[in-house]
């Protein structure tokens, strides 16, 4: 059973809407029915009238008589506006439940600032290694001590040319040997 139905009506003829509207209301309380909106376009070049019904836990009996409430007074149920809703209300119900299973117990741990600022106050190790910042100092500044000056100036660039003439050699090696077991296991003619 669906969630959301949305119902299209007469931009002009929405008066007699209010009986309607009103038996929804008395009969159907607030554990079924969630939400029940008026959208109205008032553009003179598209007038538009609709009215969304969105149920939280939909009873059959409450959305039946939603049904025959709406479809007497002359609205018209728009099957593709409310499977689009539903739809999205749908992927929008699996987000949550996936967000939900990634904080876990979170929200109910810490649920207000006192007990985040008490996990802060309980926890101060995980703190207690950060560095401050130093006023005048950037993420990146020059500020070597004469030993660390001293250790980088004496490191010289690698050259990796011999091993690329070794690597080289070998390859050429490899293959003429790989040629030599090739030929040995191919059977004379």
């Amino acid at each position: 059973m669906e969630k959301n139905y949305i119902w299209q009506g007469e931009y002009g003829k929405r008066s007699h809407l209010k009986v309607s509207f009103k038996e929804l209301l008395k009969e159907q309380d607030s554990s079924s029915l969630e939400m029940l909106a008026i959208f109205v376009n008032n553009n003179p070049y598209n007038f538009e009238f609709y009215i969304a019904v969105v149920y939280d836990i939909p009873k059959e009996e409450h959305v039946e008589k939603m049904i025959g409430l709406f479809e007497n007074a002359g609205l018209v149920l728009r099957n593709d506006l409310t499977s689009e809703v539903n739809r999205a209300t749908s992927r929008e119900n699996e987000i949550e439940a996936k967000v939900d299973a990634l904080i876990g117990d979170a929200p109910e741990i810490m649920d207000s600032l006192p007990e985040l600022i008490d996990v802060i106050n309980n926890h101060a190790e995980i703190i207690e290694g950060k560095v401050d910042k130093v006023i005048g100092k950037e993420l990146s500044t020059n500020d070597y001590t004469t030993a660390e000056k001293e250790k980088l100036a004496g490191l010289s660039n690698y050259d990796d040319a011999d091993v690329r003439s070794l690597i080289s050699s070998l390859t050429l090696e490899v293959n003429a040997l790989k040629e030599r077991v090739s030929a040995l296991e191919t059977p004379a003619a």
